[in-house]
């Protein structure tokens, strides 16, 4: 009997340092795991909103990321000053896609790169009035920007006006009534846009590139993730382009 119960003890100490070392993962982990929570932002062609389910560049990607975990989570797609509201707020959240500042480091834990992004000054192209050469030259001129975006948050440090909207279509729709002077936009949403409100491509050319901003935007989790968690999504993210 006491033979019995030394070796029950010793397979229980075993099994304990086993669930210690990651050899057999613990049920809350695998349950964190199936739990996340998948947020992004209104943020097209990358992630955008199509009759309840989120699609995009972006998105693919993520999907393919949670593929490899064998998982398939639903993806809340919100506009942007929500999104990272909700993700700060939210243990056991990711957020996709995010411009990497200083302000931001503390912020979330670095999952890794997902997408380029290429930001550039649009005027419409009939005002010949505006000439851009360096970053100086911007506080002359009015812009429209995105509520809590990076590009906002640069273009106000330099000291220009920009009337902040929740959505970066808003941006678009206010350069083409000429209420403002510019606006700042990745590349390729700024075609996307154009496209969307029927205006003309040749109306709108790009000016200057803020090469400081035109970094890969970022998979971000919640800073109290289980570290974990995030190794794995980041080995997945990491073997899409190894």
């Amino acid at each position: 009997m006491i033979f019995m119960g030394t070796r029950l003890f010793k397979f229980v100490q075993i099994l304990f340092l086993l669930l210690i070392v990651g050899i057999v993962p613990p049920k809350a982990f695998a349950t964190e795991l199936n739990n996340i929570r998948v947020i992004t932002s209104t943020f097209p062609p990358y992630s955008y909103d199509v009759d309840g389910r989120a699609q995009g560049i972006a998105v693919e990607i993520i999907r393919k990321v949670f593929a490899k975990l064998k998982l398939s989570p639903s993806i809340e797609v919100y506009p942007w000053a929500r999104a990272i509201s909700t993700a700060k707020a939210t243990p056991n959240s990711i957020l996709f896609s995010v411009a990497r500042t200083p302000e931001r480091e503390s912020m979330f834990e670095w999952v890794g790169t997902v997408i380029d992004f290429d930001v550039h000054i649009y005027k419409k192209a009939n005002r010949m009035d505006i000439e851009v050469h360096e970053p100086e030259d911007l506080k002359r001129y009015t812009f429209a920007g995105l509520f809590k975006d990076v590009k906002t948050s640069y273009l106000k440090k330099l000291g220009a006006f920009v009337h902040e909207v929740p959505d970066e279509e808003s941006t678009f729709k206010m350069l083409d009534l000429e209420r403002v002077d510019l606006i700042a936009s990745d590349k390729n949403a700024a075609k996307f846009r154009v496209e969307k409100l029927g205006l003309d491509q040749e109306g709108f050319i790009s000016v200057y590139k803020i090469e400081s901003l035109s970094k890969p935007l970022y998979l971000v989790a919640h800073r109290d993730m289980d570290p974990k968690i995030v190794e794995q999504l980041r080995d997945a993210l990491q073997s899409l382009n190894p």
